[in-house]
């Protein structure tokens, strides 16, 4: 496994172009963008099979397309914040990738510190690339000095519509975020 950007061949399969396309941008290693390249996939063949409005999610990666509205909420292990906000989406958003990279939550590596480093750009193979590498950016003395670290990133960064950074019950915000709302149980 490869935690830089690696080159494919025009014929890789259309998966693999994308998840190494993404990669390349994001400065990280293809298979960061796994989950998102798949949630993708999933939701351009169901609209293009004629579903009005689809939702996938792949393990914190998210592609939403078509008509209907969803609220999404964030995961951020123990934090006191996790799932108990999240994103209210209608299709004046659509297509929207979301994902979130964790350095406390499941099983990927993480340079970082960060409860959830999520980011929504416009699909999710680049949200998903974008978030681990996000994520991989949250670090510091004091938890004020790896947020701005995390932000600092996220600037820098074009193909990130907007993100939001968790630690403990800090949060950092930064760009064109979908509203944010209260989960309600």
């Amino acid at each position: 496994m490869s935690l830089k950007p690696i080159s494919v061949e025009s014929t890789a399969p259309l998966i693999v172009r994308r998840m190494s396309e993404a990669a390349t941008l994001a400065d990280v290693g293809p298979m960061a963008a796994v989950g998102g390249a798949i949630a993708d996939l999933a939701v351009e063949a169901a609209m293009s099979s004629g579903a009005h409005g689809v939702l996938v999610e792949d393990g914190g990666e998210i592609s939403i397309d078509g008509e209907y509205a969803f609220t999404v909420a964030i995961g951020a292990g123990e934090s006191p914040l996790s799932y108990r906000i999240g994103f209210r989406l209608s299709e004046e958003f659509y297509p929207i990738g979301i994902a979130t990279s964790s350095a406390t939550v499941g099983h990927a590596l993480s340079f970082g510190i960060a409860d959830a480093a999520t980011v929504v750009s416009r699909n999710a193979t680049l949200a998903d690339a974008f978030a681990t590498k996000l994520c991989n950016s949250v670090n510091g003395r004091t938890v004020e000095e790896a947020m701005k670290s995390g932000i600092d990133a996220a600037e820098n960064c074009e193909e990130i519509l907007g993100a939001l950074i968790i630690i403990g019950d800090r949060i950092a915000l930064i760009g064109d975020l979908p509203p944010i709302v209260k989960i309600e149980n």
